[in-house]
């Protein structure tokens, strides 16, 4: 039953552009302003491409607005559906919007535009401008591995501009002056095909829907957040990208300011929130990165359209991160997805059991920093391999989970081989890991303990009702030394080696404070679970879902639109009650 302080409003949020950028679902475009720290071209509003190799340029055209030949500053206000361009000072006004997949409509009222392609001042390769016929332009971007069609659909013609280096443009505009004029900006690859197109308020209306229908079905929120979960919304469902390349699959970005691709446990934490607004969208999220496991059971530590490697890996949480979907939707779990699942969870569980042991090693290692997904703990300050507690604490959740699929599958031999697993890991974790006041790391192959004071090291709680009492009672106090008034921060703050903006070494995230949620919430500890996630709700519906926030003042770190932030938000925020927690 639905708590009478539980929202379910259409509230509709104003976007920040300079944090959450304008696109929708399926679209492979989105426009912003990209923050100073992370520029690689001038101030402006940009149209950017999410397509290419991740950590590259991606913007196309700044957007800029022309009165009498010159340009003249703008607002911009921005909802789901509609970006709205309007002069400073006078009359006229742009609006923006888009289509799925791959094209962006713009509509002027006494005001006109000008595109500036975004070329960089040592292009690394050429753009090439031109005329297409009647009414179009074409832009090849080689750079984005794409080229844009720009067409006039009403009023005055674009006009082209530049200066040409004899095999490329090292400046190109694009002007359109008129009353009442529309233009279309369509992506493609090698061949420009005239289409059909929808009227641009039927895309408006579109997009409005298509977002409402989305948001119905994810997790309730208090009255309070109801605003920060529109949002979440919002950012979960603009970065899904249509399938295109190496993505066969739907994919939720996770984000579409620089982070722009999946890595390889991000999108498990996006999965479970959004397996009640699209069921088929969670499953893709989990098999878009199966695709690609390789023939050892690894899975890409990054993949996109174009590019993937596996230089890294990502740490096994599929298997808590299931438990919790299962908490709750348990009918999600139909008998064809609970075998692909278990096929694929348990090829990658095996992979580190075979090739992350160290000779003689009964316990799992990290070969680096990025292996663990915190990137730059401190319990790796000393090197690797490392012998990891929260690796190994994840591994008993996920053969345990194995263990149950099993089951209910009717392989009982499997089953209880799966079982002995994880019972073996338990005992070999305590035994090995716990120095009778905290969990350590060990460095291989001195065999040396390492102790932390990252949050990291507290990430055995997951184990719950395996672990002693008196073992759970003191991680759940050591745990409570480091909450702040913000979630939980990763490196505790009386450490010297705690830096306010450094990354998996102070910072609140998402997925840790999550995981750290569900933990105490599995040895009993309710009231600290719940006062973590009160506080990072809070602060998320101040500031919104950045990549991590500073753990003192909640300030926003890093990229400031992302969708595991989002969608530890969503799955937290239902935990709060009416006193809010």
């Amino acid at each position: 039953m639905q708590h009478p302080d539980i929202a379910m409003s259409t509230h509709t949020p104003t976007l920040d552009l300079t944090a959450t950028p304008f696109s929708r679902r399926g679209c492979w475009l989105a426009l912003s302003y990209p923050r100073p720290h992370y520029q690689v071209v001038g101030p402006g509003l940009y149209l950017r491409t999410l397509h290419g190799r991740p950590l590259v340029q991606r913007e196309l055209f700044r957007i800029d607005l022309l009165r009498d030949g010159e340009v003249i500053e703008h607002t911009a206000t921005a909802t789901p559906s509609l970006l709205t361009l309007r002069p400073k000072r006078g009359e006229g006004e742009v609006q923006i919007a888009l289509e799925a997949t791959d094209a962006v409509r713009l509509r002027g009222r006494g005001i006109g535009l000008l595109l500036t392609a975004a070329i960089p001042e040592k292009p690394q390769a050429p753009t090439v401008a031109t005329h297409d016929g009647p009414g179009r332009l074409a832009i090849n971007f080689r750079g984005a591995l794409r080229r844009y069609e720009i067409i006039a659909l009403e009023g005055a013609e674009p006009t082209l501009h530049g200066q040409w280096e004899g095999e490329h443009f090292s400046r190109a505009e694009v002007r359109l002056e008129g009353p009442a004029w529309e233009l279309a900006i369509e992506e493609f690859t090698s061949t420009w095909v005239d289409r059909s197109r929808a009227d641009f308020d039927a895309l408006e209306r579109s997009a409005v829907e298509a977002l409402q229908s989305f948001n119905e079905g994810l997790p309730e929120v208090p009255a309070a957040l109801e605003p920060a979960r529109a949002l979440a919304g919002y950012v979960l469902w603009s970065a899904t990208m249509h399938p295109c390349g190496q993505l066969k699959r739907e994919a939720t970005f996770m984000s579409l300011n620089w982070m722009d691709g999946v890595w390889s446990w991000d999108n498990v934490f996006n999965a479970v929130a959004l397996a009640g607004a699209d069921s088929k969208l969670a499953f893709d999220q989990i098999m878009v990165v199966a695709d690609h496991q390789d023939e050892h059971g690894a899975y890409p530590d990054y993949i996109g359209d174009v590019f993937k490697h596996y230089n890294f890996s990502k740490p096994p949480v599929q298997g808590v991160l299931m438990d919790e979907l299962a908490r709750h939707r348990p009918r999600w779990f139909t008998p064809a997805r609970r075998r692909a699942l278990l096929d694929t969870i348990e090829r990658f569980t095996r992979w580190w059991l075979d090739h992350r042991r160290y000779p003689g090693r009964k316990l799992c290692h990290y070969l680096h920093g990025n292996d663990s997904g915190w990137d730059n703990s401190t319990i790796l300050h000393r090197g690797s391999p490392l012998i990891a507690p929260d690796l190994n604490a994840f591994l008993v959740r996920q053969s345990a989970w194995i263990s149950a699929q099993h089951q209910r599958l009717g392989s009982s031999a499997k089953a209880k081989r799966w079982a002995k697993q994880a019972d073996a890991l338990t005992a070999d974790v305590l035994e090995q890991l716990w120095n009778g006041e905290q969990f350590v790391g060990i460095k291989l192959p001195e065999d040396e303990p390492v102790t932390s004071r990252s949050l990291v090291d507290c990430m055995p709680i997951v184990l719950g009702k395996r672990l002693p009492a008196e073992i759970a009672t003191k991680l759940t106090e050591r745990i409570a030394t480091f909450i702040t008034d913000h979630g939980v921060a990763t490196e505790h703050p009386d450490s010297p080696m705690y830096t306010p903006d450094g990354y998996w070494r102070g910072p609140v995230w998402g997925p840790s404070t999550l995981l750290i949620v569900l933990g105490l919430e599995s040895v009993g500890a309710h009231a600290l679970a719940a006062r973590i996630a009160r506080g990072f709700c809070e602060t998320c519906s101040r500031i919104g879902f950045p990549e991590n926030h500073n753990a003192l003042t909640g300030e926003p770190l890093r990229d400031p639109g992302y969708t595991w932030t989002a969608s530890a938000f969503l799955l937290l925020a239902g935990r709060m009650d009416s006193e809010g927690g």
